[in-house]
């Protein structure tokens, strides 16, 4: 584990002693001093000749290193350095470059506007303030500072002003954020006073990434080397188009209704040609884009927009497949064929269909030279023709399951998880092209996890069901 210290000037240095003594007291912890600026030659040899005496630690324990002036090389750093903790000591010329330091370090932050010379061995009180959802500044003043509050409050707007404008020399005001939550007004108040003088010392500290943080990094920085992220005007026309093609509109309707109707003839005939035409007039790729392209972003809005335009489109589907069924059944007896029964014995293996179309096509949408439509009609494949021979059957009135397979609802189930399985491939593949909200984990994103665990949940349940009943199956035929 380490410690990093970044500092731009001598000055700092002194008023951060310390602290960083206070958040290395470990003696099997590292010390590394960051100093900005590749030109700081003398600097660098002033501060590597007394730093260990200064900070009481041996000179195995202390590493001093210059690097570049931008927050991206101080990240790389960092990442290098496997870095525990970060220790900023705060600059008013330097405000706006700490505060992006601050918010993208990927471990835990300490960021200080020291109030006196007085060190952190003789801390007065300490009044931690937190948004009131959870008790950040207690639990990292113990395991950073190895401090606990003496009063601990609630955010409040000014009366919190009131109480850090009040506070005595020596003692400390340590306000706990999360810069990316709900806790955002509390984060902006922060900043605001962190730049102000006091004889106080006044310090936010903000929790490292968790594992789910990490995980997702390693996931994007693998994706990039294989299909680097769009630029902003790619993923700005794009979420515009998706938007825009996942509202119900009559068009949507129209084409759906076409197809399933189309696709309802293929089945009644038995021809798979005519099947494969409906999947490419099917304009169903758009509104689950959508809600994949919502789960990426956290956009509930779009999320119900879309989600919204599915059912609609599916309630039209099923209408006009049960329609066409009943206007064939009055030139010709209606019989279930192959076709249709190939659809009412659902297995894992056809789910799949539905999460290699979802992937193919959201990454199709991301690439302009490829072609979408193709992707699109695997889409189509996988719903579509499940969805007219369930209103194929319900015209027939086959309502009970038979040695072929389960009439209605095994197309159904089949259409369900095809659309979940869908989503879940389309949000991964959008997201790691670069169409998100944030590079950590924020109140959308949580949402947005919450809704993945809650789909991957059915689809598991829907995969456990389907096994057991193969199993039942097969012990039955033997």
């Amino acid at each position: 584990m380490s410690v990093v210290l970044v500092i731009g000037c001598e000055d700092e240095f002194r008023l951060a002693l310390s602290w960083c003594k206070r958040l290395a007291r470990n003696d099997e912890t590292l010390i590394r001093i960051a100093i900005r600026g590749l030109d700081r030659n003398v600097l660098t040899e002033q501060i590597r000749r007394t730093a260990a005496e200064r900070l009481e630690v041996s000179s195995d324990r202390l590493t001093v290193d210059t690097v570049d002036e931008s927050v991206d090389a101080v990240l790389e750093y960092l990442a290098e350095s496997h870095a525990k903790r970060l220790l900023i000591c705060y600059q008013s010329n330097d405000h706006s470059w700490q505060q992006t330091l601050f918010e993208r370090a990927t471990c835990d932050v300490l960021w200080i506007h020291v109030g006196s010379d007085v060190g952190s061995e003789s801390i007065g009180r300490i009044y931690g303030i937190d948004s009131g959802k959870e008790s950040i500044s207690t639990r990292l003043g113990e395991s950073m500072l190895g401090v606990a509050s003496d009063e601990s409050y609630r955010f409040e707007g000014d009366e919190s002003n009131d109480l850090a404008a009040d506070a005595a020399e020596g003692d400390l005001v340590l306000v706990g954020v999360d810069p990316l939550s709900d806790s955002e007004s509390l984060y902006r108040w922060a900043r605001k006073r962190i730049s102000q003088s006091s004889v106080a010392n006044f310090a936010v500290v903000r929790d490292g990434d968790t594992l789910i943080d990490n995980a997702a990094a390693r996931i994007r920085k693998w994706f990039a080397s294989i299909a680097p992220p769009m630029d902003r005007e790619q993923r700005t026309a794009l979420a515009q188009d998706v938007e825009i093609g996942s509202r119900p509109n009559l068009e949507f309707f129209a084409l759906i209704s076409a197809a399933a109707m189309m696709a309802a003839f293929g089945l009644v005939q038995d021809s798979a040609a005519v099947i494969i035409g409906a999947m490419l007039i099917a304009p169903l790729m758009t509104p689950i884009l959508g809600a994949g392209l919502a789960l990426a972003h956290g956009n509930r809005p779009l999320f119900q927009s879309s989600l919204l335009t599915i059912v609609l489109g599916f309630i039209g589907a099923l209408l006009s497949s049960i329609l066409m069924g009943w206007m064939v059944g009055l030139f010709q007896e209606l019989k279930a064929t192959d076709e249709m029964w190939a659809r009412c014995r659902p297995s894992p293996l056809d789910f799949g269909v539905g999460m290699i179309g979802g992937l193919a096509a959201s990454y199709a949408r991301t690439r302009t030279h490829l072609s979408s439509a193709l992707a699109g009609a695997a889409i189509a494949a996988a719903l579509v023709p499940p969805i007219s021979t369930a209103g194929l059957q319900i015209a027939m009135g086959n309502w009970y399951p038979t040695e072929k397979g389960f009439p209605i609802a095994g197309p159904l189930l089949l259409v369900s998880v095809n659309v979940l399985t869908i989503m879940i491939g389309s949000s991964f593949i959008l997201w790691a092209r670069g169409m998100r909200s944030e590079t950590k984990i924020d109140a959308r994103s949580r949402w947005s996890l919450r809704v993945l665990a809650s789909l991957l949940c059915i689809v598991l349940l829907a995969l456990i069901w389907l096994l057991r009943w193969s199993e039942a199956e097969m012990s039955l035929g033997q």
